[in-house]
């Protein structure tokens, strides 16, 4: 914990779950490897209530959350033992249980719960779930228990962490030691350009499809199905954009377009704007078959081609961290006596 690894606030929450499925697998990457493809198995159900609350039919919701599990940046991710997979799964699920108090304000304190557990996963899940929260919580006057809630769920893991890292001078020490090691790296906003910035663009369309002709057409058509829902759904819109587009913002300008897998919380927005593309295109274009569903199989088909050989060799290679450690464990001589 002193050393933030993973990096803060990942100890609490991530690690305490990991731990969980470390009891049963005694391999470390393994356990963590696990841990990120049951947060996928189980990114299922959330994902199809947020699209059942943002999509224009039950079909589209579905082809969406096939087009989200299926996109090779979170396919692969689904296997990596890193935090990102299982922060998208308490992302999702706030976001859906945040669009649900919208209709049923019971459940907003459930969703606070849960969006202040996720900041304990992975600090950039606040740019997911705060703006929507704070839009829920304007909308209702029982403001006291939201509060409460979210303030519960930081509590949780805050209270854990800053023990474990030596009281809150040496976290905040630690804290700012990261964050300033880690803006020196950011590239937009450290030499902003216009053409950095574009560049930057690029990637972020492109880096979550890995294919630039795949990504290529996954953008083209979202833009299509984000004038579509503009035109005929603005405040269904203006949610999903509050939800996602200001963790766009930051990924673009404030992290590194380079690593990829900073694009899995941006993913669903992109698809679900994809899935509703297809379905304007469909009622405007005669086709023999049913245009959306033939269209996404095929978008889940190149993903498919682009990840299992990524997945194979992934699953041949031993982390180099783990294989050193190994290499010196299988070197050392006890002393003797």
């Amino acid at each position: 914990p002193r050393l933030h690894q993973p990096h803060p606030p990942g100890y609490p929450v991530h690690v305490l779950l990991a731990r969980v499925v470390h009891a049963v697998i005694p391999d470390p990457p393994r356990a963590l490897g696990l841990l990120s493809a049951l947060a996928q198995a189980a990114l299922v159900l959330p994902l199809f209530a947020l699209f059942s609350r943002l999509s224009s039919t039950p079909g589209r919701a579905a082809l969406s959350t096939l087009l989200v599990l299926c996109c090779p940046i979170l396919w692969f991710n689904g296997a990596r033992p890193m935090s990102d997979s299982v922060g998208l799964l308490f992302v999702i699920s706030s976001q859906a249980l945040l669009l649900r108090s919208l209709d049923k304000v019971t459940t907003l304190p459930a969703a606070s719960l849960v969006a202040g557990l996720a900041l304990g996963v992975r600090l950039q899940t606040g740019a997911l779930t705060i703006p929507l929260w704070l839009f829920a919580v304007a909308r209702t006057r029982k403001w006291r228990a939201p509060v409460a809630a979210l303030a519960g769920g930081i509590l949780l893991w805050g209270i854990p962490l800053v023990i474990a890292s030596g009281g809150p001078a040496e976290y905040a020490r630690a804290f700012a030691q990261t964050m300033g090691d880690a803006a020196g790296s950011e590239p937009v906003m450290v030499g902003f350009t216009l053409n950095r910035a574009a560049r930057a663009l690029v990637k972020v369309a492109i880096a979550p499809w890995v294919s630039p002709i795949l990504g290529g057409f996954v953008t083209t058509v979202a833009g299509i199905g984000f004038l579509a829902v503009a035109r005929r759904r603005p405040a269904t819109l203006a949610l999903a954009s509050l939800a996602f587009v200001p963790y766009l913002i930051i990924h673009t300008l404030v992290q590194q377009v380079e690593t990829v897998r900073y694009s899995l919380p941006y993913v669903p927005w992109i698809a679900w704007l994809t899935v509703e593309g297809l379905g304007f295109l469909g009622e405007h274009v005669r086709s023999p078959v049913h245009l959306e569903r033939a269209i996404v199989g095929g978008v889940v088909t190149a993903s498919a081609a682009f990840t299992f050989p990524a997945l194979a060799l992934y699953h041949v290679w031993t982390s180099p961290p783990y294989a050193a450690l190994a290499m010196v464990e299988s070197q050392a001589v006890e002393p003797a006596g």
